[in-house]
């Protein structure tokens, strides 16, 4: 976990680069980059919320994308997001989370609402689902993110 936590941090360091704007409406969905912070990544239960944001994003995607008939880009989202819903349940399971798998759906639903009516008000506003949100950040963040945990487990 410590692995993972260094990294994680150093990740949020290099990809800094300026902040982001909350859509009203949207405050108690905080920006991931606030979230993730040295003492947040060792604790289990706010790194399986974390893991929880990343996989209800890429959902979230998933759907914009479908919508859009690139239903194989589409797919590739789901895909992303299965593996960060196994990731939260496991953490959610290893700490004594009990039906983590009823907590880890509940959530990921209520936080896909959450990203769909951030990007969709900001399309209404901007014509762009992500530019100039704090979602577009959180992308980038997740992909390191996922990126880094993907070469560890090769690594291992």
């Amino acid at each position: 976990m410590n692995r993972i936590a260094g990294t994680t941090i150093a990740l949020l360091l290099s990809t800094s680069s300026g902040a982001a704007t909350v859509p009203e409406g949207n405050e108690g969905l905080k920006p991931l980059e606030e979230l993730i912070t040295e003492e947040a990544l060792s604790d289990q239960g706010k790194m399986g919320y974390i893991g929880l944001r990343c996989g209800a994003l890429s959902s979230a995607i998933g759907v914009i994308l479908q919508n859009s008939g690139q239903q194989d880009v589409a797919y590739q989202y789901e895909r992303t997001s299965f593996l960060w819903y196994a990731f939260s349940t496991g953490i959610y399971e290893e700490i004594g989370v009990s039906n983590a798998d009823d907590t880890v759906v509940r959530s990921a639903q209520e936080l896909v609402a959450k990203y769909s009516d951030i990007t969709n008000s900001n399309w209404v506003t901007s014509g762009s689902y992500f530019s100039d949100t704090f979602v577009e950040r959180d992308m980038m963040l997740c992909s390191h993110m996922l990126a880094r945990f993907q070469s560890m487990e090769k690594s291992e």
